[in-house]
This record gives structure tokens, C-alpha cells and sequence, in this order.
């Protein structure tokens, strides 16, 4: 934005430097001395306009820049309207700007004040009087502004493209990082989790269970003091039990909420921690779990680098905040994750934000905040405050326009797609036929024979490329559709040169068109034929034509171009709010899915806690007790013992057993050990229904791709044990085709696509696919059993697919099950 505004205030003062020339040398009026004021004042609004976006508040500044374009726009064209032939492009710029920084309503309003706008000035071009400066003015000075700023006008409009087609790319390649960091520390997390209970509580309890074992064998005269510390053994390994379900998922959290919870970790942790809360209440899990495990990293973090104390602060007026200690800058300068970028992942999943904060003292402390909108989804919020009326009844009239635009496109408010574009196209082509019939009513020539089939050569070329649409890439498509409208307009504006001031318009609608679609070099390619394009149209306005607009009517002419004027900026606004559909539906279908990651991780960590707590912990409960007992009848009555010793060691052999299937189920050891093909076939035998796992010559993969891959299999392999029946049978087969490709095949009696679309087990397995770059689809049919098809293509030496995926605006979706 700082960019478009500097080059937006040198246009302005370019053009403010030619008008003090004409004042000086060729016109002596004041009426030029009341427009350099009007562009000082314009150059002063967009200065503000640049502080404001230094100050972070881009949606007052393009409220400002709108505001000053179409203030300069509206003067200049009552001074003189022959500045028209200029401005059509220079309105659309503030709403192509406004594309990545208002939300839907705001934008709605913006376009209909374009809209309101672009009608005002063409009025003003075509049928105000002025104050007679152009009868002063040289036609050659005319002319050569036309030439300079129309293609300047033009570049600006391709480079806000641009920046709308970069940020898209930025923001999508930087979403996908973060889901595949969030899912890479899952994993991780998984693995210090199964590690944690093999390496402590589980190797306890196996050294507890051979010594129970030896004592029932041989008893030895001390049995009563070996008891008393296997006893301890017990207890010591039920705290670390404890302590590490704590860890996992805190029951204070689900129970009482963020500040008990965090009340409840600062007492365990080993510095002096206060924890400062202010009117909190309760919030979705995942925001809960968000904003606590954040505070209790940087707890952590804080306390291992010798942190003696530590403030978190929380807060709720409107909107969820809280502080907390920050790592040391030295160690957010190393690549990688580190807890910043974790911390920021989290928050940002649940859908707050997270910055860095210097202290006085030059030390970094974690700044987040929840909106409202995350913490109660179904809030409305007003962002129009004192202006919603008029952008209520701005909105409306773009929507009106929107409509006829969306029902060309047949799009039906459904998301973009470049067949929606196309079909706006072939519209505005098949448009122009009715005006070319009425021309021919007033001006009876042969040209327009020529011009009428040169509209319907367009318009059925069109529709060639429409029907191909499905088969050809996305971009070849949105380069062959601006080829065809282009040269129509260059044809157009050849024959008929009063149209050159509506010509540029209409050149720029397939760039603002082909943001999503194109990759960088071949858009760049569009942008530089585009602005070319814009100048010899300009240059062909100033030539004498063939005579067709001094045959018509000056009534009709100027009727013309002032609906031409305004369905032209209706159609490219048509186009930039396309892409803003898209691009929100872009950010929030991997938003969804960076939520349902984090939202499955902590369900995952409730259930690992509620197991432990309801499972091994209980059974080390009693084997304590157990073991008292027996200690007790050892002293007392020995014959007795016997029983209780039995007891004892069926329950530490029970709690050992639930504690190596949890720790296989969290993280296998044969999947590091041995890989993909060994651990699913551990996983197939211990399967109840009938499994068997096909993999030949399977090489090894990185470690996030196999754990993806193997808890995708897993799930269906669960899924098929639910719900595919008694007698069914599973097929897993893996196979390297260009990546990693997996098929999980069943028996059963199958169901109904939409049903099978509707589970969370599909879901994870897609946003778990879709975090690496791979792909997933599920067939199913009813007696025809369920086939899961999962891909994962090749990586770099990064981790990142090969893959040359242009990028595409619409949402990543579940895909369709056949």
C-alpha cells in the first residue's frame, strides 16, 4: 500500500507540474489556480494516508486515498471535462487496492461509491460545460496527457494486480508452512509423549513387575522390605504418571478454564510465577488450549534459561489478551521452529494473532490477542460504526450490479472459477451486439458490418474457450480469453476512437481477471501486453477513425460512453471482487483446516489423558494399595500373601500392558525402527478384522510423511473395523509412483458417499494429507465397499513437494466422492 500511495502522489504531482505549465506558458485562468490547490490538498491527504498505514490502520488510509482520487476526479472533470478521457482506470484504483485489506461489506460500499462516482464523472466528461480551458489548450497538449497517464493508470491498476496475485501466493505458501509446522509438532509431540511413558513409568512398572515376579518365586527373608520399596516404586511411578497427564492435557483446563489451569502449572513450576487474570470467562477448546499451552511454553522456555520470575497477564474487554516471558532474541534469530513461530501457529489456528513486545529493560515478552470473532463465532460485528446506513445502501446498489455480473457467469454465488470469468466475458462481448443494432437504427454505414462481426467472431471464439474450459489448464484458458477481449477492444477503439477513454478499462479486466491463475512469469508477461495494449489504444483514440462517431447523433455518443463508462467499471469491479471471494475462501478453508489440526491435537490429548487417568493410573492406584496389603499379611499372617501377591502383580502386569498399547497407539517404534511397511502390518495383526498390508521394495521416507501416512492407513483401517462388518476384510497396499501412494481397501457393505464425506475420520486424514502436499480421495458405493487413495508426491532437500501448482483461488476443499 505505502508503494501505490507514493506512486499515486507522484502521478499527482506529475500532474500538478503539467497543469503549472499550462498555467504559465498556454492558459491564464484562475480556475487552473483553484485546481493546484485541489492537488495540494489531494498530495496532503495521501501523506496522511501513508502515516495511517504506518500506524497500522490500512482501512482508514484506503478510505482516504478513495476518497481523495475521486474528490481530485470529480473537480478536475467539472473544470475540465476532457480530463474524463484519463480518469475511468485512476477510479477503479482505490477499490483494486481496497481487495486485501476490507472485509466483505466494506468492500460492497467502496465499489458503489465507484460506482456513483465513475457515473458522476462521465456525466461531467460527456455533457458538463467546463470553463471552456480545452478551447485554450492545445490539442497536442491534450493529447500527450492521454498518453502519459492513461498508461500510467494502467500500470498502477496491473501492479495492485500484482500485488493482490503476490499476496496471494505469499499468504497461501505461508499458511501451508504453518500447517505443516503445527502437524510436524504434533508429531513431535507425539513422540516425546510415547517416549516419556516408555522411558519412565513403563520402564518402572516392567522393573516393579520381575521383582513381584521373583518374590512370589522365592520368597527372601526380607520380603516385607523389598515390598515397602516396591510400594514407593509404585507411588514415585504413579506421580510421574501424574505429572505427565498434567503435561499432556491439565483436567483444571477442561474443568475450570484458562486462569485456574495456569494458576494450577505456575504453584509446579520451580521460579516465582504470577499469574494476573481480568474478567475471563469460558471459550472454545481450542482457544483455551491455545492460550494455555502458549503461556506454559513460554513458562517453560523462561525457566530453562534461569528466569527467577515470571508475570503472564490475561484479559478479556472484548477481546481475549494475554502476556508472557519471550525466549531471548538470540534464539528467535535461529532458523526453524523455535517457540515463537509454535506459539504463533497455535494462535493464529484459533484465530488470533501474536507479536513481540521490547520491555523497558530490552527484554521480549509474547503479546496475543483473541478476537471476538473467534472467541463467540456467531458475533456480528458492525465495522461501519456511524457510516453503516450509507454503506448499507452503497452496498446494495454494488450488489445490484454484482448480480447481473454473477448471473452472466452463472456463478450463483457459488466461488469463483476461471469458467465464471470467461462466461462474464462472453456477456460483455455478446453485450455489445444490442448497442452495434442501434447504432446501425441512427447511423446506417458499412463499417458496422464489420464491427458487428467482428463482436460475434469474438463472442463465438468465447465460447469455444468456455467449453474448453474443463479440459485446458486454468491458464491457458485465462490467456486466451484476454487475447480474444483485447483485440476486440483494440478493434473497437480503431474503428471508432471516441471509445478510447472506456478502451483501458476494459483491457485491464482480464489481468484483475487472471490474478489467481497465472504464475508469476507468465502474469508478468500479461501485465507488460497489457499496458502496451492500453497505449496503442490511446494512441488510436487520437486518430480520425472511419467516421462512424461523427455520423451519430452527439446525444447518442455521449449516452454511449457514459454506460460504457459505468458497465465497464461494474465489470471490473465484478472481477476484484471475485478475487476477494476467493482469496477469503482461500485463507479460510486452510484457516479451517489449521484449526481442525490443532482442534484434533487437543482432542487427542484430552483422550490420551482421560486414558491414562481412567487406565494405567488407576491400576497403580490399586497395585499400591495392593502392595500394602500384602506387606501387612507378609508380617502378620504369611500363608495369606500368597493371594495378594497374585492380585498385585495382575494389576501391574494390566497398567504395564495399557501403558505399551497407549505409547504403540500415540507413537509406534516399529515405524522409526523398521518403517511404513513394518509398523502397518503390526498395526494389521493386532486389527480384529482381517488385514493385510502389500508393500514391495518400499524405500524409506522422511519422518512427517511416514507418520502421515501411517495414521491416514490406521484411521481407515479403524473406520473399516467399525463400520465394514463382521466378515469383512481389509487390503492396505503402498507403492512408489512419483512419491508415496497408499489405497486401503474393504469388503463391506460401503455407504452413501454424502455420509462417508460428513466423518471427522476423512477430514483428518484430507488436512493431514493436505499439510504435507499430498492428496486424498475416498470412493464408495452402496454393496461396493470403501476405497481410501492417498498420494504423496516427492520432496525437495526442504521437505516442500515438487510440484508447479499454479495457484488457484478456490477453496482446498474435500474433494468429491464418486
Amino acid at each position: 500500500m505505502r508503494t501505490f500511495i507514493r506512486v499515486n502522489l507522484a502521478a499527482l504531482l506529475a500532474a500538478a507540474a503539467i497543469v503549472g505549465a499550462v498555467r504559465v506558458w498556454l492558459v491564464s485562468t484562475n480556475w487552473l489556480d483553484l485546481l493546484l490547490v485541489a492537488f495540494v490538498a489531494v498530495a496532503v491527504c495521501l501523506a496522511r494516508a501513508e502515516t495511517l498505514v504506518n500506524a497500522d490502520r490500512p482501512v482508514a488510509a484506503v478510505v482516504l486515498v478513495a476518497a481523495a482520487n475521486w474528490a481530485i476526479a470529480v473537480a478536475a472533470t467539472a473544470i475540465a471535462p476532457s480530463a474524463f478521457n484519463v480518469l475511468p482506470l485512476i477510479l477503479l484504483l482505490p477499490s483494486l487496492l481496497a481487495v486485501r485489506y476490507l472485509n466483505r461489506p466494506e468492500l460492497a460500499a467502496l465499489n458503489g461509491a465507484t460506482i456513483i462516482v465513475t457515473g458522476t464523472v462521465a456525466v461531467l466528461g460527456r455533457l458538463g460545460p467546463g470553463v471552456g480551458i480545452e478551447e485554450q489548450t492545445p490539442d497536442w497538449v491534450l493529447n500527450t496527457v492521454a498518453v502519459l497517464f492513461v498508461p500510467i493508470a494502467a500500470g498502477m491498476a496491473c501492479f495492485l494486480a500484482w500485488a493482490d496475485h503476490t499476496a496471494m501466493a505469499v499468504k497461501t505458501r505461508d499458511m501451508e508452512k504453518s500447517r505443516r509446522r503445527l502437524l510436524a509438532a504434533t508429531d513431535a509431540e507425539r513422540r516425546r509423549i510415547a517416549g516419556s511413558l516408555r522411558q519412565g513409568p513403563e520402564r518402572q512398572l516392567a522393573d516393579v513387575f520381575r521383582q513381584i515376579q521373583r518374590l512370589r518365586a522365592a520368597r527372601p527373608s526380607h520380603t516385607t522390605q523389598l515390598l515397602g520399596a516396591l510400594t514407593e516404586h509404585l507411588q514415585d511411578a504413579n506421580a510421574e504418571l501424574r505429572e505427565l497427564t498434567h503435561g499432556i492435557y491439565p483436567p483444571q483446563l477442561s474443568e475450570h478454564g484458562i486462569e485456574h489451569a495456569l494458576r494450577t502449572a505456575a504453584q509446579l513450576c520451580s521460579m516465582s510465577t504470577t499469574v494476573k487474570a481480568t474478567g475471563l470467562n469460558r471459550y472454545p477448546p481450542e482457544v483455551e488450549a491455545a492460550v494455555y499451552f502458549c503461556c506454559l511454553w513460554a513458562l517453560k522456555d523462561a525457566e530453562a534459561h534461569g528466569a527467577t520470575r515470571a508475570v503472564i497477564e490475561l484479559s478479556d474487554d472484548g477481546e481475549l489478551s494475554f502476556e508472557a516471558p519471550a525466549p531471548p532474541p538470540a534464539e528467535l534469530a535461529v532458523d526453524g521452529p523455535n517457540l515463537y513461530t509454535d506459539t504463533a501457529d497455535r494462535i493464529y489456528a484459533a484465530g488470533g494473532r501474536i507479536r513481540l513486545h521490547i520491555n523497558p529493560d530490552g527484554s521480549l515478552r509474547l503479546v496475543g490477542r483473541i478476537p471476538r470473532t473467534a472467541l463467540h463465532p456467531d458475533t456480528v460485528v458492525d465495522t461501519c460504526g456511524s457510516w453503516a446506513p450509507a454503506c448499507s445502501r452503497l452496498a446494495r446498489l454494488w450488489f445490484f450490479f454484482a448480480r447481473q455480473w454473477d448471473r452472466a457467469g452463472r456463478n450463483d454465488g457459488a466461488e469463483p472459477s476461471v469458467a465464471t470469468g470467461v462466461r462474464a466475458l462472453v456477456a460483455a462481448s455478446a453485450g455489445s451486439l444490442p448497442l452495434i443494432a442501434a447504432v446501425s437504427v441512427v447511423v446506417p454505414d458499412a463499417w458496422l458490418l464489420v464491427l458487428a462481426a467482428s463482436a460475434a467472431l469474438v463472442w463465438l471464439l468465447l465460447r469455444i474457450v468456455l467449453r474448453s474450459a474443463n479440459r485446458l489448464p486454468d491458464q491457458i484458458v485465462v490467456v486466451a480469453a484476454a487475447t480474444i477481449f483485447c483485440s476486440y477492444v483494440l478493434v473497437v477503439t480503431l474503428l471508432i476512437p471516441i471509445t478510447a477513454n472506456c478502451a483501458p478499462t476494459m483491457m485491464v479486466i482480464p489481468v484483475i481477471m487472471a490474478v489467481p491463475y497465472l504464475p508469476h512469469r507468465r502474469f508478468e508477461l500479461t501485465m507488460a501486453a497489457t499496458i502496451a495494449a492500453v497505449t496503442i489504444a490511446v494512441v488510436a483514440g487520437g486518430r480520425p477513425g472511419v467516421g462512424l462517431q461523427e455520423q451519430a447523433p452527439a446525444w447518442f455518443a455521449d449516452l454511449a460512453i457514459i454506460e460504457l463508462a459505468v458497465l465497464n467499471s461494474t465489470l471490473a469491479l465484478f472481477f476484484a471482487w471475485e478475487n476477494q471471494i476467493g482469496m477469503s475462501a482461500q485463507n479460510r478453508s486452510l484457516h479451517e483446516s489449521r484449526r481442525r489440526i490443532v482442534a484434533a491435537t487437543e482432542r487427542e490429548r484430552r483422550r490420551i489423558e482421560r486414558d491414562l487417568h481412567d487406565g494405567a493410573q488407576q491400576r497403580l492406584v490399586a497395585a499400591a494399595v495392593e502392595a500394602r496389603v500384602a506387606q501387612r499379611l507378609l508380617a502378620d499372617q504369611p500363608h495369606l500373601a500368597d493371594e495378594s501377591l497374585g492380585a498385585l502383580s495382575a494389576h501391574v502386569a494390566e497398567a504395564l500392558v495399557e501403558l505399551r498399547d497407549l505409547a504403540h497407539g500415540i507413537y509406534p517404534p516399529q515405524l522409526a525402527r523398521a518403517g511404513l511397511a513394518k509398523a502397518l502390518d503390526a498395526a494389521a495383526k493386532r486389527c480384529p478384522t482381517p488385514a493385510i498390508v502389500h508393500a514391495t521394495d518400499l524405500s524409506r521416507h522422511t519422518p512427517h510423511i511416514e507418520l502421515s501416512v501411517y495414521f491416514c492407513c490406521l484411521e481407515a483401517l479403524q473406520n473399516a473395523t467399525k463400520h465394514a462388518g463382521a466378515t469383512a476384510s481389509v487390503t492396505i497396499s503402498l507403492t512408489e509412483e512419483n512419491g508415496l501412494t497408499f489405497d486401503v481397501r474393504d469388503n463391506g457393505p460401503g455407504c452413501d458417499p454424502a455420509t462417508l464425506r460428513t466423518g471427522h475420520g476423512i477430514t483428518n486424514m484430507h488436512d493431514r494429507l493436505s499439510a504435507i502436499g499430498g492428496t486424498l480421495t475416498a470412493h464408495t458405493t452402496p454393496g461396493a465397499g470403501v476405497h481410501i487413495h492417498g498420494h504423496v508426491p516427492a520432496t525437495d532437500e526442504n521437505g516442500d513437494p515438487h510440484t508447479n501448482r499454479v495457484l488457484d483461488m478456490k477453496a482446498r476443499a474435500l474433494p468429491d466422492h464418486n
